[in-house]
């Protein structure tokens, strides 16, 4: 059952209050039902189609130096970065409802999807890239318990289609930073060799509903 066949299950219901019952039943026993069909993805823009985008963006940056240990291995996971923040100054009192985030890899000689599908695991490029943000320079969303850290883009931000929801209230001309790292090379170092740098498009855009009003 998809979302229109649920929406006319309902105006018969409502034509026909003395079924309401039945029909209701029927619309909870395919939803509970995977095989019935109901779609589960979120159409574009439904719930967000309100929001505003608060976008921090970062163009062709490449990976950090790894550490390495007395054996000269490589050692993670990588926590932080050295790179100056991207920052985002709110334009009124928002409640942010939502975080999706995307990379695009630039590969001289490949198309962009082909790239991301060659080294990418996640969606929209997610798992190439480390994220924190912070407000007003005082504080970072991200931490060990003791110390700032960086997490995955993919764990820590949604699709550009299905975002991540999250609930956090700014006032106007407060200051959101947003770091990023590009981790390429701790993922796919042995399949194109460290010369071979991989450098990054990447975004990370915040929905945010203005508690302003009109």
């Amino acid at each position: 059952m998809d979302r229109k066949v649920a929406l006319e299950a309902a105006r018969a219901a409502h034509a026909n209050p003395a079924h309401a019952q039945q029909w209701a039943e029927v619309v909870l026993r395919a939803l509970r039902d995977p095989s019935a069909g109901m779609t589960k993805a979120v159409p574009p823009g439904y719930l967000y189609a309100g929001s505003h985008n608060l976008i921090a963006r970062r163009d062709n940056f490449g990976p950090e130096a790894l550490p390495e240990n007395a054996q000269g291995a490589l050692v993670g996971p990588i926590g932080w970065t050295s790179s100056q923040p991207v920052t985002i100054k709110v334009p009124f009192d928002v409640a942010i409802e939502a975080v999706s985030a995307w990379a695009i890899p630039i590969i001289e000689g490949s198309s962009p999807d082909l790239s991301t599908q060659l080294i990418s695991s996640a969606r929209d490029g997610r798992d190439l890239f480390s994220v924190a943000w912070g407000i007003n320079g005082q504080s970072v969303n991200f931490t060990t318990g003791d110390t700032p850290l960086m997490i995955p883009a993919c764990s820590a931000c949604g699709t550009r289609q299905v975002p991540k929801d999250m609930y956090w209230e700014l006032q106007r001309n407060d200051v959101i930073q947003v770091w990023f790292r590009n981790i390429t090379n701790a993922l796919v170092a042995s399949a194109f060799g460290e010369e071979n740098e991989i450098r990054l498009n990447a975004v990370v855009c915040f929905r945010a509903i203005n508690k302003d009003g009109p």
